[in-house]
C-alpha cells in the first residue's frame, strides 16, 4: 500500500491540550486508545538499506507482531508518499519472505548482496491513536510520544502523524491547520528511521540542492505547475533541518534558493493562476524570503570576505574586531531565523502551500482564455514565458560594456529570473540544446553576483562599525576601508570579465524553440 502522511512535531507538554481539541473532538470517530509500541529496525553494518531509502523494522504491539518495509517515496508538498508492505510476524528477527512481491524481495535482497541483517534502531514510545472523519474524507491521527534509540544514544520523540486513509489529500492539511489554531505545532521531514540513523551515523541530514521537476514533455500545463511547485517547496523543506541547525552555511544558502525558486515559479505561472489566491502566499514567502537573506549575507560576508583577509593579515586588530561584531549578528540573525521556522507563521506557510498543491488550488478561478490554457498543453505559454524572459535579458545584455551599476544589477535579476524559468520548465525539452543553454548562465549570473555582494558589503560595514565600542571605531573604519576597497578590486575583476561571458552565453540558442 501507498501511505500518505503529514508529520507534525509537538512539544510534549501541548500534547494533552491537543486531545482536548474541540476541532479533534468534532471530527473523531469513535474514542481513541493508548498503547506502547516497541520497534526495531534491522539493517546491514553499512547501512545498505538506509542508503537505498528502505527501512526494514519489526513492531511489537501488545501480543501482535508486525513486519514492515518502507520505501521512500516522492515528497509532494509537505506530506510523504512512501510504498509499505506490512505483514504479521511469527518471530522479532525479520523474514524477507513475508514480502509478497517477488520483484520488491528481491530489491530489497540485492541491496543487502548476502550480508547479515541486524537491530541498528529501536524506538519505544507510546501512541494515542484516533479516527478522523472530514467531510468525506477518512484520517487517522497518532500521537507518538517516547525515544529513539541508536547507537547508544537516545532521541526525545514527540510527534503527530495524520495519515490519509481514503479521499483528499488536502484534508490532512485541512485538519492540521486547525489542530495549529490552537497548539504550536511544526513541519516535520524526517522518519523516525531518519532520526535513528542520524543517532547511528552522527551525521543530521546534510543541505541539498534543487532537483529538476519531473515534467513530461507531453504533459499538462495543470501538471507542470504541480510538478513544478512541489520541487521548489521539497528543497525548501529539505533544508529546513539543516538551516535550523545553522552549522553548515549551505543549509541557510538552499533553503533561501528553494524560497526564491518557489517565488519565480509563481511569478512564472502568474499570468494562469488566480491573484486572490495567489497574493497571500507570495507575501509569506517574501518574508522568509527575508528572513533567511539577512543570515545569508553575513554568512557570505563572512566566509568568503572577511575570513580570507583575517588569514592574510593575521594580527589586524580592526580586522579582528569587525569579524567579531560581524559574528555576533551573525548569532542574533541565526537564532531570529531559528524562531522564524519554529513560529506558527512558518508552519502555517508550509501548511497553506502544501493544500494549495494537494488541491491544486490554482483551478479554483472562473474559466476565460486564460484559466483554459490549465489544460493545454505545457510547452505553448512555457515557450512563450521562456521567450519574454530571455528577450528582456537579451535587450539590457548587449551593451553590457556600457551599463552602470544600477543597470547591470537590474541585468542579474533578469538572468537569475531566466536561469530558474530555465531550470523549472526545461524537462519540458530534454536535449543537448537546452544543456549548452544552462551551462552558460551560472557563470554570467556569478559574475553579476559579486556586485550585489560589494553592495552588500558596504551596508553591513556601515552597520559594523557603529556596534563596536566607541574606542575601537577608528581601528574598524580603517579595517572597513581596506575591506571595501578588496572587495570593489574583487567586483571590478569579475565585471572586466562580463562581456566575455555574455557573448557566450548570447551565443546560445533558445531550447524552447523548433528551430
Amino acid at each position: 500500500m501507498t501511505e500518505v502522511e503529514l508529520k507534525l512535531e509537538i512539544r510534549p507538554e501541548d500534547a494533552p491540550r491537543l486531545l482536548r481539541n474541540r476541532f479533534l473532538a468534532e471530527i473523531s470517530e469513535g474514542r481513541g486508545r493508548t498503547r506502547s509500541l516497541h520497534t526495531v529496525y534491522f539493517d546491514t553494518p553499512r547501512l545498505d538499506l538506509a542508503r537505498l531509502g528502505m527501512a526494514l523494522r519489526v513492531r511489537r504491539d501488545g501480543r501482535r507482531l508486525v513486519q514492515t518495509l518502507k520505501l521512500r517515496g516522492p515528497q509532494r508538498g509537505a506530506h510523504f508518499d512512501r510504498l509499505e508492505v506490512e505483514a504479521p510476524a511469527a518471530s522479532e528477527e525479520p523474514d524477507l519472505g513475508l514480502v509478497p512481491d517477488p520483484e520488491l524481495r528481491a530489491q530489497v535482497a540485492e541491496a543487502i548482496a548476502g550480508s547479515a541483517l541486524a537491530p541498528v534502531i529501536e524506538t519505544r514510545f507510546r501512541r494515542t491513536h484516533r479516527l478522523l472523519r472530514h467531510g468525506e474524507t477518512s484520517l487517522e491521527l497518532d500521537l507518538d510520544v517516547g525515544e529513539v534509540r541508536a547507537a547508544g544514544e537516545s532521541q526525545p520523540l514527540c510527534e503527530v502523524e495524520l495519515e490519509l486513509r481514503e479521499g483528499d489529500a488536502g484534508a490532512l492539511y485541512d485538519v492540521a491547520l486547525a489542530l495549529l489554531e490552537s497548539v504550536p505545532l511544526r513541519i516535520s521531514t524526517v522518519s523516525k528511521a531518519d532520526l535513528g540513523y542520524a543517532c547511528l551515523t552522527g551525521s543530521p541530514p546534510a543541505p541539498q540542492r534543487a532537483k529538476p521537476p519531473e515534467l513530461a514533455p507531453d504533459g499538462t500545463l495543470d501538471d507542470a505547475i504541480a510538478a513544478t511547485l512541489g520541487s521548489c517547496l521539497a528543497q525548501v523543506l529539505a533544508n529546513q533541518a539543516p538551516a535550523h541547525r545553522g552549522d553548515d552555511v549551505e543549509g541557510v544558502h538552499q533553503m533561501r534558493v528553494g524560497v526564491r525558486r518557489l517565488r519565480s515559479a509563481l511569478r512564472l505561472f502568474r499570468p494562469v493562476l488566480p491573484a486572490d489566491e495567489l497574493r497571500p502566499l507570495e507575501r509569506e514567502l517574501r518574508w522568509l524570503g527575508r528572513e533567511l537573506g539577512a543570515v545569508r549575507d553575513l554568512d557570505v560576508f563572512v566566509v568568503e570576505l572577511i575570513d580570507p583577509l583575517v588569514a592574510q593579515r593575521p594580527g589586524d586588530k580592526g580586522l579582528e574586531l569587525l569579524r567579531g561584531a560581524a559574528e555576533g549578528q551573525r548569532r542574533e540573525h541565526h537564532e531570529r531565523l531559528r524562531r522564524s521556522i519554529d513560529s506558527p507563521r512558518y508552519t502555517r506557510l508550509v501548511l497553506e502551500l502544501g493544500r494549495w498543491l494537494a488541491r491544486r488550488g490554482w483551478r479554483n478561478q472562473s474559466l476565460d482564455e486564460a484559466s483554459a490554457r490549465l489544460f493545454a498543453p505545457a510547452r505553448g505559454l512555457a515557450a512563450e514565458l521562456l521567450e519574454r524572459r530571455d528577450r528582456k535579458a537579451r535587450r539590457l545584455g548587449e551593451r553590457v560594456d556600457e551599463l552602470q551599476v544600477p543597470d547591470l544589477h537590474r541585468l542579474r535579476i533578469q538572468l537569475k529570473r531566466l536561469r530558474y524559468a530555465s531550470e523549472l520548465l526545461g524537462g519540458l525539452y530534454p536535449g543537448r540544446r537546452r544543456d549548452r543553454y544552462l551551462e552558460r548562465l551560472p557563470e554570467l549570473q556569478d559574475r553579476l553576483g559579486r556586485l550585489a555582494d560589494l553592495a552588500t558589503a558596504q551596508g553591513l560595514l556601515a552597520d559594523l562599525i557603529e556596534r563596536v565600542a566607541p574606542e575601537a571605531r577608528p581601528a574598524c573604519a580603517r579595517a572597513a576601508g581596506f575591506v571595501e576597497g578588496w572587495a570593489c578590486a574583487d567586483a571590478a575583476r569579475a565585471t572586466r570579465r562580463l562581456g566575455k561571458a555574455w557573448h557566450e552565453f548570447a551565443r546560445a540558442r533558445p531550447f524552447w524553440t523548433g528551430d
